[in-house]
């Protein structure tokens, strides 16, 4: 038989079959997304016996709340559990969030008051649980409300444990200096609590090391904490509010101090916490509460200027070794008596080139020094990292100490071969198994590289176009983007093409780099460099472009006449002036005597 189904969110198989005297139960599925109440039919059809229908009704209600594993966490800390949203319809919903508890439980939205949620996507929401109480059960109800749905609802649980171990705290100082760091206290419990601050100091001796109690009012002489409170006892802090201990160290030596902050919260009446103990204490009712904070102070030594860093210089693609000689002082206390030795501030580091110092140039004053040191170099930025982890190597080949002022001198080789220009500054940070931190600053400088190649271009002609390629791989394994370009330094009649792109990895044909040259005077050489750069290699060109020499045309200049007559033309004789004078026999008008003779004749 045929099944023909009508209506939302139903389906089920399109036929079914029947034997003699036989019965099936034929399912039909109803998978709603949106809730609401529909309608809905299914028909049998067969030739034999007809039509079968029957009409269904449909209602799709809001989902059953779901339950979120329990969650435990320490008093005054917090933690998460994330919360799963999945989208079943083809439509975008905008859900909005509630929490019925929000003193123990929140949700990390970032400002956010509604959450949007793409057709058939997922989202992941993070919950933040913070207890407030030991061992009681806290829990709260998750709702995310939107139109199609209704109320997405999530049971969330969670039970407060005891304080356990705090991450240490470190303070750094400069050696003689002082510096401070606050403890923030939060007050975990929904009520007000008496709090009392207490801190430990381990003190260094000759005979070892011990735990020391320092308060507020009480501190050793040679004590490098300092708690500044003004009151450390019965101090009464309201619930969820904070109070701020201030801590200060002041190192007189280059070695690790250490101590431990404890806050002890109590109750002033006979009530307890509240608590369910059945696994952590028995039946035993908990009155105090206390959290340790172990702090550790880390003394570094005096900074040097950055106008006396060394420079470390290398060209690009090339290769070079250095030694660099660091002095570490404030190290050791004083042989001479009772305290700690102070030492000047300036630790100096010297560059001892390629020439590694033998056993005796010290002296017979200096020993080997056991201890063990870390080193390692601090970057200024990304960039400077970038370059330099690729390039920049560092070993320790020695380590000496002076008997007498308690100096020790470290020598360590620097590996530098870079790849392309860069100038960079860095920090060569030195910490002792002692606890001294020591930092000196460093120049990296690539210079740049010798030429890779010469290319001479030939020009055709004035405003004509010659041109030159050449293909070049990215000599790894993988393609490389880069970058192609003049220095600023070029003639403007040198263009290049791609400006960008990627190299193919070596091996294969090779990525085609044109260099155009297009003149516009005659008797020039053109000059340019061609750089081709990737994130860590540099290749250079010299570009020539040379045109061709100017020859003007030799042959005899003549004047050519246009006048068809010029063959007929004759040339006129000037007039001779002083013979016509001399054929006149008289004066001429103008003359004050007129028609008088000019040669006079004697009478006969």
């Amino acid at each position: 038989m045929d099944a023909l189904i009508d209506g939302v969110a139903l389906s089920g198989e399109p036929t079914v079959t029947l034997h003699p005297r036989q019965q099936v139960i034929y399912q039909v599925t109803f998978s709603p997304t949106v809730i609401g109440e529909y309608t809905g039919s299914v028909i049998f059809q067969h030739e034999a016996v007809g039509e079968f229908w029957y009409d269904l009704v449909l209602k799709s209600t809001i989902p059953l709340p779901s339950h979120l594993p329990s969650i435990h966490c320490e008093i005054g800390k917090s933690t998460y559990k994330m919360i799963r949203l999945q989208n079943p319809t083809d439509e975008s919903l905008v859900l909005t969030p509630h929490c019925s508890n929000p003193a123990n439980f929140s949700l990390e939205l970032d400002n956010s008051k509604q959450i949007l949620l793409a057709s058939g996507g997922m989202l992941e929401v993070p919950l933040k649980f913070t207890p407030s109480a030991i061992g009681q059960l806290h829990s709260a109800e998750i709702s995310f409300q939107c139109p199609q749905l209704g109320s997405w609802v999530f049971l969330a649980s969670g039970t407060g444990m005891m304080p356990g171990p705090v991450d240490p705290i470190n303070v750094y100082s400069q050696l003689g200096g002082n510096s401070s760091v606050i403890i923030p206290f939060r007050n975990p419990t929904d009520r007000q609590v008496i709090v009392d601050v207490i801190m430990k100091e381990r003190l260094l001796s000759r005979s070892g090391s011990l735990f020391t109690s320092l308060r507020s009012d009480t501190q050793p002489k040679d004590s490098v904490f300092c708690l500044l409170l003004k009151r450390a006892k019965s101090i009464i802090l309201e619930a969820d509010a904070t109070l701020d201990i201030p801590i200060s160290f002041a190192p007189d030596t280059m070695q690790l101090h250490e101590a431990t902050v404890t806050v002890t919260i109590h109750r002033d009446t006979e009530d307890t916490w509240n608590g369910n103990y059945p696994s952590m204490m028995s039946t035993r009712m908990v009155n105090d509460l206390h959290w340790i904070f172990p702090v550790r102070g880390i003394p570094e030594s005096h900074p040097i200027k950055e106008s006396q860093a060394p420079c470390i210089e290398c060209k690009a693609r090339s290769r070079v070794e250095e030694r660099v000689e660091v002095t570490l002082t404030g190290l050791t206390p004083n042989t001479g008596g009772s305290g700690f030795g102070r030492y000047p501030s300036v630790t100096p580091i010297n560059l001892l080139g390629r020439h590694v110092p033998g056993e005796m140039e010290y002296g017979v004053d200096y020993l080997n020094v056991p201890e063990e040191f870390r080193y390692e170099l601090i970057y200024e930025d990304a960039e400077c990292q970038s370059c330099l982890e690729r390039s920049l190597g560092v070993s320790l080949l020695r380590k000496i100490k002076n008997q007498v002022s308690g100096v020790v001198i470290l020598v360590f080789n620097f590996v530098f071969s870079p790849f392309k220009p860069f100038n960079h500054k860095t920090q060569l940070k030195i910490s002792a198994a002692s606890g001294g931190v020591w930092r000196f600053p460093l120049r990296v400088l690539a210079t740049e590289p010798e030429v890779d190649d010469t290319i001479t271009i030939e020009s055709v002609g004035l405003n004509k176009e010659s041109v030159v390629g050449f293909r070049m791989t990215s000599q790894m394994r993988h393609t490389l983007p880069f970058e192609a370009f003049f220095a600023p330094s070029s003639d403007l009649e040198f263009t290049v093409t791609p400006t960008s792109g990627e190299l193919t990895p070596a091996g294969t044909e090779g990525t085609l780099i044109r260099v155009a040259y297009k003149p516009q005077i005659y008797g020039k050489t053109h000059k340019g460099k061609l750089v081709v750069q990737t994130s860590d290699m540099q290749w250079t060109y010299d570009i020539i472009g040379t045109t061709a020499d100017y020859s003007p045309p030799n042959m005899r200049s003549k004047i050519i006449s246009t006048s068809a007559n010029s063959s007929r033309r004759t040339v006129k004789q000037k007039r001779n002036y002083v013979l016509d004078n001399l054929k006149l026999q008289s004066t001429a008008v103008s003359s004050p005597y007129k028609g008088s003779r000019l040669v006079s004749r004697s009478a006969r």
